[in-house]
């Protein structure tokens, strides 16, 4: 799992400009019992106000997301899961 958290700091500054805040890890990467098959669960939150002044449409706002999920595989060398942050997943995350 280190190795994934180091990677993802490296990129995270980058993410931030554009509104992108990579809250942490969560799913079996995050409770130890992943396998060579798992993929890697990632939560975001996204600073709406920085977001949208720098992508102003639905479309580029998407194209976007899926941008830095597709970055973080060919990163990471694992499919990612790039998943808002939300209630359900709070209690299993771990933070960067």
């Amino acid at each position: 799992m280190e190795k994934y958290l180091n990677c993802i700091k490296e990129l995270m500054n980058q993410y931030q400009k554009d509104g992108i805040e990579i809250i942490g890890l969560f799913g079996s990467v995050a409770r130890g019992d992943d396998d060579i098959g798992s993929d890697i669960d990632i939560a975001y939150k996204i600073n709406y106000d920085k977001f949208f002044s720098i992508y102003k449409d639905g479309f580029s706002q998407i194209l976007r997301l899926e941008e830095i999920k597709e970055e973080l595989q060919k990163r990471l060398h694992k499919k990612v899961d790039f998943v808002p942050f939300n209630e359900k997943i709070k209690n299993e995350i771990i933070y960067i």
